[in-house]
This record gives structure tokens, sequence and C-alpha cells, in this order.
């Protein structure tokens, strides 16, 4: 998934505001059911609206790309936590910079296979990316405003609530919209947490389990939780169903009832004699 991750920030920094996932559907190579493909990435982008393409560069080329407003990944051979051997990683190339305390140039780019959101910004020594680099790059450039995108588009649905608990179903213009039986896209929930986020990509989810019957269900985490939810649905064409549901919150647990310090002496003291 480097690839669609990377193909997906760079049209993101146009603001295209599309899921990784939605970029690994359109640009999947059904032969190897794989996402690593350049080719079918550049196009994928393409069908997008953007002006994209896939070359050999070098260092200078890759500093033409970025001076002249294009959006550029890369591929890099490294060391991935938990495989012995290096690997071949897509990464996008944000820039270059001079770090004047050493005297050396650097590269700024994002790895989506860091291990925290906080890594994911990295720096690398125009010495060492020189050294990994192995000259496969993809350019992007922003789209035309009149340019009509060419991909599947996102479908606005609602949920309707079953009988079964945490279980809804899509809804499509009145009429219910299931999930097919060979479905085996991308389901997932994402919660609102108040923060206007720059894309969908930005915001944090959660899967969800697509029922027998086509309909989807929330974890017991989720529905302890309750509050708005935007829900995803990718199927394996890259179209995607999108609707919003409010789960109730549920009410919190009673406080126990704390006797006064006087009621707690008075149930504390014996009872006095009665004089008859």
């Amino acid at each position: 998934m480097d690839l669609p991750l990377v193909m997906a920030a760079l049209m993101n920094r146009f603001g295209e505001d599309i899921l990784p996932e939605e970029v690994a559907y359109i640009m999947e190579d059904k032969a190897t059911s794989s996402t690593g493909n350049g080719a079918f990435a550049a196009a994928a982008a393409g069908c997008c609206g953007y002006p994209c393409w896939q070359a050999w560069m070098d260092l200078k080329d890759l500093r033409a790309q970025i001076h002249d407003g294009c959006s550029v990944a890369v591929r890099v051979e490294r060391r991935v936590r938990g495989q012995r051997d290096s690997v071949g990683v897509w990464m996008g190339l944000r820039g270059f910079g001079h770090d004047d305390a050493v005297l050396a140039d650097f590269v700024l780019l994002n790895d989506p296979t860091a291990d925290t959101d906080g890594a994911v910004n990295c720096t690398m020594a125009v010495t060492d990316f020189l050294r990994y680099f192995t000259g496969r790059a993809i350019a992007l450039r922003g789209k035309p405003r009149d340019v009509e995108a060419d991909r599947p588009r996102r479908i606005l649905c609602e949920l309707e609530k079953t009988g079964e608990p945490g279980v809804y179903t899509f809804v499509q213009r009145g009429q219910k919209d299931l999930l097919p039986e060979e479905f085996s896209g991308w389901l997932a929930a994402s919660r609102h947490d108040g923060i206007a986020h720059a894309t969908t990509a930005h915001r944090t989810f959660k899967r969800l389990e697509k029922t027998a019957e086509g309909g989807i269900r929330f974890s017991a985490e989720q529905l302890a939780a309750g509050g708005r939810y935007s829900v995803y649905a990718v199927d394996q064409t890259g179209r995607m169903r999108v609707a919003e549901v409010r789960l109730p919150v549920p009410p919190p647990p009673p406080e126990p009832v704390l006797q006064s310090t006087a009621q707690a002496a008075g149930a504390a003291a014996p009872a006095e004699p009665s004089a008859f």
C-alpha cells in the first residue's frame, strides 16, 4: 500500500480529497493483485484529471520537478522493520534543504512505512539518498480546473437501523443498497472529533464488519462511545458509498448514593431503650 498512500498524498496536496483505499482499487493490477505498478499509479492519477508520468530521474531532474511545482514520488531501497533484506518503497519527495550546522544538503521525504504518524515526515542526507534512490520517480502536476475527473464517484447514502443492535444498512434514494455477497472492499467508520481535518484521509478510521445480509455492524467499542460517525464502503472498482449516522451516547452509570455524616452517625448509634 506504499504507492497508493503516496499517490493519495500527492493528489491531496492539490485539494483532491481522495483516500488511499480509493487509489488502491483504481490502480490495482488485476493480473498480479498488487498495487505496486507505477504505470497504473500514473494512470489512476490521470483518471482523476492530473497530468502524471513516471520516468527515470537523477537529482537534477528531481530538483527541476520540485522547482516547477510538481508533486513527486520516488522509489527508495530500504530496510523495513521485520524484514531481513531491503525492499523498494515509494516515498513522497517534499523538497530539498541545507543544514548550516553540518554544511550538508538533505532531502525532505514522506515515508508511508514509518512506525508512527509523527515519523512520516523525515529527512535524509543527499549522499544517503543518492545511495538508496533507484532512479524511478513519478511526477504529478496540478490539474486544470476545467478538466472533468473520470474516476468512480462517491455515492451519498443514508444508513437505516435494523432490528439487530448496532447493525445498519445503506439506503440510496429511499431504496436499500445492500452490500453484495462478493463484496471484499474496504469498510470503515470515522468518528467526528470536532477537528476540521484538511482532507478525509487525515481522519482516524476503524474497521467495520459486513453482515451476511449485506449490512454493516459497529463494534461494541464504537457503540459504547456513541456520537456521530461517517461510514465509508469502497468496493473493488473504487466506487465509494458514504453515509452519516449518529449513534446514541449511552447514559452515564448512576452515581453511588453517599450518606451524610449525620445520617451515617445516626445509623451507627445504638437505639436507646424505651421507658415503657
